[in-house]
């Protein structure tokens, strides 16, 4: 196998410590949010479109304005996922390890509590 393709946030890594940096980033330059956005808000948010994620998370903002940050959350989370990565959920690199370097041999053996942060630069 010379390549795998697969979806990141959820499945392998949680990501929204790092995207609620990000949104959190913008939410506070805009004097009309008048609290930050926390874990729990963005887990309501899992599934739903671009809108509905805007009318959850900011209920008492007209739509112009909604849709106005939410672009601009969406544009810097990137960014910061770039820069910090996410957390693997626990024992996701028994089955990623061979699969990435091309080894046969599982890893036997995953060190307790362990927590990797992983940009792009995956090994």
């Amino acid at each position: 196998m010379d390549s795998i393709i697969f979806d990141l946030d959820g499945t392998i890594w949680d990501s929204i410590d790092t995207v609620l940096m990000a949104w959190n980033s913008i939410v506070e330059e805009n004097e009309k949010v008048k609290r930050k956005l926390t874990r729990r808000d963005f887990e309501g948010t899992m599934g739903l479109q671009m809108d509905g994620i805007s009318s959850k998370l900011f209920p008492n903002l007209d739509l112009n304005t909604r849709t106005k940050i939410i672009k601009q959350c969406f544009e810097i989370e990137g960014k910061y996922i770039e820069e910090h990565g996410g957390v693997l959920f626990e024992n996701v690199e028994v089955s990623l390890y061979p699969a990435l370097t091309g080894s046969k041999t599982p890893i036997s053996r995953v060190r307790e509590k362990r927590v990797d942060r992983w940009g792009t630069n995956c090994p």
